[in-house]
């Protein structure tokens, strides 16, 4: 086999995804929301929070779970102490945006990605 094709070969296998099955656990990994999954293959693996936010079948999971099991949001807005600003209020529907160590996350419609 030469090397384009070795590389073609692992270009296939890249785009070869799996479907997130189930939302197992949440864990804050290096001050990011991550979660557990149960991949459709019946493996786990762990996925940062914005690779999940697909706007379709694995945010649902996702959304889902985080209403049984939420966050430890943070009490405000770390940028501007909940006075008010860009970070802690969604453009799109101004509800408020909730943040993790800082980090903003979106507001319960619209999940920053």
């Amino acid at each position: 086999m030469s090397e384009s094709d070795d590389l073609e070969e692992m270009d296939m296998l890249s785009n070869d995804s799996v479907d997130v099955a189930d939302v197992l656990d949440m864990i804050d990994e290096d001050g990011h929301l991550s979660y557990v999954c149960r991949t459709s293959d019946n493996t786990e693996e762990v996925f940062d929070r914005s690779d999940l936010m697909d706007g379709g079948p694995i945010q649902r999971l996702v959304l889902a779970y985080e209403r049984r099991f939420p966050p430890q949001w943070d009490p405000v807005c770390t940028y501007c102490d909940g006075e008010g600003c860009g970070e802690c209020i969604c453009e799109e529907c101004e509800r408020e945006c909730r943040h993790v160590n800082g980090i903003n996350y979106g507001c319960v419609l619209h999940p920053v990605v």
